[in-house]
């Protein structure tokens, strides 16, 4: 597959003390992502964002690249070794990342919100729109709401958030089986496994992301507390899951339905067959 020079391609400064050379090596990054990583993957993408990740003495040592897919919410994470002058040596696909880049932490009072609502792709297919109609649909139940838009979704926040205990949280977005992406680079599994057995306090959990109800993330969730948790089981089509994602929580704050009922039929009416989302946990009302 040709190199497509289209491509969005973001570098994420792993290391603070590097950053000046991270930029001033950035067209070398990007030839390299453009002319021998996406084409290594045969898919179409929307953007790329990535990690430089250097050695004792600041040379490249490898790159990871979060590849965002064009009509998926699948994210593909590949490790790149490279020499010091940004020449391939070798590639590792579904690479497990654990991510935990970020340290820093603002805290968000426990409660402060009943429903979170994110996403790091407001432009992708109709994510905007379905974050937006929740938020509406949610405050018209009385519920208080707090969005995670574009740059807002860091991992930062969603750590924050998450941890503040909500009676929801969702993020629409590109995921895999160990994590999902934000503006500013992964939310892993790890993350989830590192909280106490308790620490969701029953929080419903719903990403819209692929492959996410697999192990390790969903097992991960379901472990640190979780009430209920929903997400991908296959690759889910942009556009097709967040009809999915706005008809089932319509059913179940407006119409009072059951989750696990719910999702099945707003899946037969949007994304026949049922079967690309899942739900584990309580699937009875919210209330």
């Amino acid at each position: 597959m040709s190199a497509d020079k289209s491509i969005k391609i973001k570098i994420l400064h792993a290391d603070s003390a590097y950053e000046g050379k991270d930029i001033s090596e950035e067209n070398q990054v990007k030839k390299l992502i453009t002319d021998r990583v996406i084409p290594a993957m045969k898919k179409k993408y929307l953007e790329a964002k990535v990690r430089i990740i250097r050695d004792s003495r600041g040379n490249p040592d490898f790159i990871i690249s979060y590849l965002s897919r064009a009509d998926e919410w699948t994210l593909d994470v590949v490790k790149a070794e490279v020499d010091k002058d940004y020449s391939l040596k070798s590639i590792i696909k579904d690479f497990d990342d654990e991510g935990d880049y970020d340290k820093e932490s603002v805290y968000v009072e426990a409660g402060a919100y009943d429903v979170v609502l994110g996403t790091a792709y407001p432009d992708v297919g109709t994510t905007r729109d379905a974050v937006m109609y929740l938020k509406r649909i949610a405050e018209a139940q009385g519920y208080s709401v707090k969005t995670l838009i574009g740059t807002d979704a860091t991992v930062v926040a969603y750590k924050n958030y998450i941890q503040s205990c909500p009676k929801a949280f969702f993020n629409v977005g590109h995921g895999n089986t160990n994590c999902i992406s934000l503006d500013d680079g992964i939310l892993s599994y790890t993350f989830f496994q590192g909280l106490g057995t308790k620490d969701l306090n029953d929080e419903v959990i719903y990403f819209n992301s692929c492959k996410v109800f697999n192990v390790p993330m969903k097992p991960s969730v379901m472990g640190a507390g979780a009430r209920t948790f929903i997400g991908g089981i296959v690759n889910i089509s942009i556009s097709k899951s967040e009809k999915v994602f706005k008809c089932f929580w319509d059913k179940v704050w407006t119409d009072k339905e059951k989750m696990g009922e719910s999702l099945t039929n707003c899946e037969i009416l949007h994304y026949p067959p049922a079967g690309h989302l899942g739900i584990d946990g309580d699937t009875g009302k919210f209330e």
